[in-house]
């Protein structure tokens, strides 16, 4: 996921409808106004996300677990 002030590497629970994954933030964004979360490709599709909806998201810990690792594309939400 993408988030403006989350640091790069912090784990993030994200739900949608039923499903839920925790992912690492590894970009910055999102830039659209009362956009809080940018998904990554792979993160719509294990959601089903049907592309800009609501979701639940919450950052599981203030420090980074580790570097993010280098992603191809990606897709912004």
């Amino acid at each position: 996921v993408a988030h403006k002030t989350l640091p790069c590497g912090t784990q993030v629970a994200v739900r949608y409808g039923s499903r839920s994954l925790v992912v690492p933030v590894v970009d910055r964004g999102p830039y659209r106004r009362g956009t809080s979360y940018d998904l990554t490709s792979a993160t719509a599709t294990a959601l089903r996300f049907p592309g800009l909806a609501r979701i639940g998201a919450v950052a599981l810990r203030d420090e980074p677990r580790a570097p993010a690792p280098a992603t191809g594309t990606e897709r912004r939400r």
